[in-house]
């Protein structure tokens, strides 16, 4: 709208135009309008970038601050009242439509700039600090001279807007100036003190292809850019002081949510989402302040963007109509472009990756991979691709043809990235998969149309894995990664393995139709039809026979050797002996010979004949030492020596308690002294459970060391060693570090610098592990209470990847230890003593 009232249309929306005005460079976004006079007009949009205009109306001088610098422009204003009109002008999108734009001119005051604060709501920002901590005050920074001006023009401006006020309170964060794109300053606090003492919110962030899932069908698109988001949100009043910052003029605190704080982004997406949430996945999607409006039909378009408009004035929200776009085709979403036909990737982020430098280093590779691979959906086979770069390590750095090659692969395919479709739930989705040597990979599609692609690097362990391990790896793997696609409904998997074509007509079919033909199961089968009485322990359910509720098993059928497989070499197992297995196994199946069988099946299983210890009897009978009268009053020490360099650490000391068998697993320097022992054993073991009255160990050069002597001599403990070459004296030490050592030599393989991360897994899984000769768990006999059962982690549990990336590790190591850590229970003095004879002196 111009000054005479008349409204005027925009025919196009010329982006980044560089102009050059007296010396002066600039960058602007110009509205092609049919007036007449001058060539182009300086609006108030741009005006307002600028802060204080001083303009002499005699001259013609025009003076202002453009990048730090005083601008003045003399002579260069054609007609200063073209100036006014254009100001108090609404701008259009492009070549709108007419009805399109009657109803944007009927919400003109949505993308009106407010003058007052926003309403408060219920969703209004809180600041929750842990109980513990004082008012955070940290010490402001010292500032360029050119950047006093910008900040003090920068806080007049706010305090002119009603968002902040001055403040006098305990609280106090300091300010940083970032530069924006178009030259402009970004007032920012910086609140990392304050984050650090904030209890966090746990709101549900969407991620980016959830809400591409939606929008299958839609044609028609519009999206709503809110102006100053978080300022559109009230902090709410006892939290206000928190928000304190300070500057070289004195402190003030905002009134509404600044950016910066740790729960504002949760805070603002839990407030979009109350307030769209009628429409929400129905034709609106939020993501923060990217409101997306999409249907089939421009109708209904016109029908839902007014919905939209209405919500956003009826919570008094303005959006940035400068910013914001309606009724497209084709629109440029959280990097991507959208339209009827599907994805496609950002134009401007490929202009950016094509125009990236060969790397130096290796941060420079990951800044590198992590923008291309926020796209990796776009590339089949990338993991493949990209290897020789996620290969560079920070002590080898080093530019191969190789890198150069992926390098190159990686812009060449984004620069000719497909149209990927949007997944249609009411169609059958099909799977191909493939395994490389090195990768597998795979590609989600529709009626031939591709979806989505995904590949993964192979770990060293699976790069050595047989073909079909690998393929069948490589659906697993799909079918968890698209399982929001494909669980639920059927799904068909196209595989170039041909061995995995009878993956389905295994195991548990073969075993129901062994219980139509096998001859005694049969039999026992035709006499329950017959008289149910005739076999009261046995019972017919779903074609399956059960012996006391367990499943009953033929005796020639291959499940068993599967089943025995299963729990004993599994993680579930853990290579447990004949007795564990047989209990284990016996009490959900039955079959004739069952420890027979498992006898012969742990007495040929090769892992068990490498891994375990071979133990040969020699003469004399054990003589154990006295039983201790209470729990950590005599313990046993040993160390664990020799391994691979974990975080600095080469040496694990044992520390168990001789009446508990509560075990301790501390981790030492690789060069380490009676004086780091000691250090160590006070913060470990002596303010958990106080001085003990005697420790066991062997004739180590540490235990031996007039330090550690003396020491225990002052704190009354008395030390016990064993006689030499004789480490049967601390047996309790020794079976404690043989646990250590069988984990760690099974564990090794995959991750031989990883053993520290591990090590608390493997402590609470020793001290909660069922102990024979005691009748209870360690940790019972010691706390005199059953541990609590760790739950394994569902997954899609949390919504934060790193919390789901520490369970999923913490539920791997602890079934790795399974495997390991029970291998070494003994059976103490009557296991010992057979097959052994008394020594005649």
């Amino acid at each position: 709208m111009v000054g005479s009232g008349q409204r005027l249309q925009c025919a196009d929306l010329v982006r980044q135009v560089p102009l050059s005005i007296q010396g002066c460079f600039l960058t602007m976004d110009f509205f092609v309008l049919p007036m007449h006079g001058s060539n182009f007009v300086l609006g108030i949009l741009w005006l307002a970038t600028l802060g204080r205009v001083v303009t002499g109306y005699g001259q013609w001088v025009f003076e202002f601050v453009l990048n730090d610098q005083q601008a003045q422009w003399v002579d260069v204003i054609d007609t200063y009242y073209h100036l006014e009109l254009i100001g108090t002008s609404l701008p259009k999108s492009p070549d709108p439509p007419r009805a399109l734009s009657t109803l944007l001119e009927s919400f003109e005051d949505i993308f009106t700039k407010p003058h007052c604060l926003p309403p408060a709501r219920p969703q209004d920002h809180a600041i929750h600090l842990t109980p513990a901590d004082g008012p955070v005050n940290v010490k402001p920074y010292r500032y360029p001279y050119f950047q006093k001006q910008v900040m003090e023009r920068l806080v007049e401006e706010m305090l002119a807007e009603g968002i902040i006020r001055p403040s006098t309170n305990p609280f106090s964060s300091p300010v940083l100036l970032v530069r924006k794109k178009d030259g402009s300053w970004h007032f920012c606090v910086d609140y990392r003190a304050l984050n650090a003492t904030t209890i966090r919110d746990r709101f549900p962030i969407p991620t980016v292809d959830e809400l591409f899932d939606e929008l299958h069908g839609a044609r028609y698109f519009s999206k709503l850019d809110l102006l100053s988001r978080y300022h559109q949100i009230r902090v709410r009043p006892e939290d206000i002081t928190k928000t304190t910052f300070c500057t070289h003029e004195g402190h003030y605190k905002f009134l509404v949510m600044p950016f910066g704080l740790s729960n504002v982004p949760s805070t603002f997406q839990a407030t979009m989402n109350v307030v769209f949430r009628l429409f929400l996945r129905r034709f609106v999607l939020v993501f923060f302040d990217d409101i997306l409006v999409y249907i089939p039909s421009w109708e209904l378009h016109l029908d839902h963007l007014q919905c939209a408009l209405s919500t956003l004035r009826q919570h008094k929200l303005v959006a940035k109509f400068a910013k914001c776009t309606f009724g497209q085709e084709t629109m440029e979403y959280l990097g991507h472009v959208l339209s009827q036909q599907g994805l496609l990737v950002d134009p401007t982020k490929i202009t950016t990756i094509q125009q990236w430098l060969v790397p130096r280093n290796v941060k420079e590779v990951r800044s590198f991979l992590g923008l291309a691979g926020y796209y990796q959906h776009f590339i089949h086979n990338y993991a493949m691709i990209a290897s020789p770069l996620t290969d560079l390590r920070h002590d080898s750095y080093s530019w191969t043809p190789l890198a150069q090659t992926a390098f190159e692969t990686i812009k060449n395919c984004l620069n000719s990235t497909p149209v990927l479709a949007l997944p249609d739930f009411t169609q059958h989705f099909q799977v191909e998969t493939d395994a490389s040597r090195t990768s597998i990979a795979a590609v989600l599609s529709q009626r031939g149309h591709p979806i989505a692609y995904f590949s993964q690097k192979l770990c060293p362990q699976m790069q050595h894995a047989s073909t079909y391990v690998r393929e069948m790896l490589s659906i697993t793997q799909v079918v968890s990664k698209w399982r929001q696609y494909l669980l639920g409904r059927h799904f068909t998997i196209i595989t170039y393995q041909q061995a995995l074509r009878n993956l389905t007509n295994q195991l548990f079919d073969t075993l129901r139709q062994a219980n139509n033909v096998h001859p005694e199961l049969l039999s026992i089968h035709h006499g329950l039809q017959s008289d149910p009485t005739a076999y009261p322990d046995y019972l017919f359910r779903d074609r399956l026979l059960f012996f006391k509720d367990r499943l009953v098993l033929p005796t020639d059928s291959p499940l068993r050797l599967h089943l025995s497989h299963e729990f004993h070499s599994s993680p579930i197992g853990g290579h447990s002996g004949i007795a564990r297995t047989f209990h284990r196994l016996s009490s959900n199946f039955y079959w004739k010979s069952m420890r027979h069988d498992i006898k012969v099946f742990i007495a040929t299983y090769p892992t068990c004949q490498q891994m375990k210890d071979l133990h040969h009897h020699p003469a004399g009978l054990l003589q154990p030492l006295p039983i201790p009268e209470q729990v950590f009053e005599e313990i046993a020490m040993d160390f664990v020596t020799c391994l691979p360099a974990s975080r600095g650490k080469k040496t694990i000391m044992t520390v168990v308690d001789r009446l508990s068998k509560y075990g301790h697993f501390i981790p030492l320097l690789a060069t380490f002294t009676a004086l780091t022992v000691a250090e160590a054993f006070v913060a470990h073991i002596i303010k958990l459970h106080s001085p003990p009255k005697s420790i066991v160990t062997d004739r180590d050069p540490r235990f031996l060391h007039m330090f550690w002597q003396e020491l225990n001599r002052l704190q009354g403990t008395s030390l016990a060693m064993s006689t030499a070459y004789h480490p049967q004296t601390d047996g309790q030490s020794e079976a404690l570090n043989k646990c250590v050592e069988q984990y760690l030599r099974c564990y090794v393989v995959d991750s031989p610098k990883d053993w520290v991360s591990m090590l608390p897994w493997a402590e609470y899984w020793y001290n909660t592990s069922f102990q024979t000769f005691a009748g209870m768990s360690p940790f019972q006999a010691l706390y005199g209470r059953a541990p609590p059962t760790i739950a394994r982690y569902v997954l899609d549990g949390s919504s934060h990847d790193l919390v789901e990336q520490f369970f999923m590790h913490r539920d791997e190591v602890l079934e790795a230890l399974k495997t390991n850590l029970l291998r070494a229970h003994g059976r103490m003095k009557n296991f010992a003593n057979q097959k052994r004879t008394d020594v005649m002196m």
